[in-house]
């Protein structure tokens, strides 16, 4: 789902779903390896969507804030 959307902090290349860590790793390292980039962190899937999801929350609830709406 976030395949090339997620960005490596370190060679800026788009991360990759791994399947059998069950998240995104950096594309470059996973290409290359070591030599190209270091990077080995994974970014959880599950752990992403629900971060996701909550910040949508929190925007749905400051739209619904009356104050904001006559601000539009």
């Amino acid at each position: 789902m976030f395949t090339n959307v997620l960005f490596c902090e370190n060679c800026q290349k788009g991360m990759w779903f791994k399947a059998n860590q069950k998240g995104y790793r950096c594309g470059g390292n996973i290409k290359h390896g070591d030599a190209f980039c270091e990077s080995r962190v994974v970014i959880r899937e599950k752990e992403l969507k629900q971060i996701i999801i909550e910040d949508l929350q929190e925007i749905f609830i400051s739209i619904q804030d009356d104050e904001f709406l006559r601000s539009l």
